[in-house]
């Protein structure tokens, strides 16, 4: 496997949709590849993180996004 091909199923792997046989070729590439191994883990940090700021706020919980906005004027 190349660094393309397995980028392409780093982002499949995120969304959940390697079969197995396509997960246990990422892992063998990632193994071998330091660059996609940390392609991988940011990408995998970034998916985290948006879904997280993506999660709906529920009844008691504060509404953020006055603070959310305040921050990204600021930056």
């Amino acid at each position: 496997m190349n660094c393309q091909s397995a980028e392409l199923l780093i982002q499949l792997s995120l969304d959940g949709a390697l079969t197995t046989a396509e997960r246990g070729e990422l892992d063998l590439h990632l193994d071998r590849c330091e660059a996609c191994a940390k392609a991988f883990t940011e990408f995998r940090s970034l998916a985290r993180t948006a879904a997280r700021w993506a999660a709906p706020v529920h009844a008691g919980q504060p509404d953020i996004s006055a603070y959310a906005a305040a921050i990204l004027q600021e930056a």
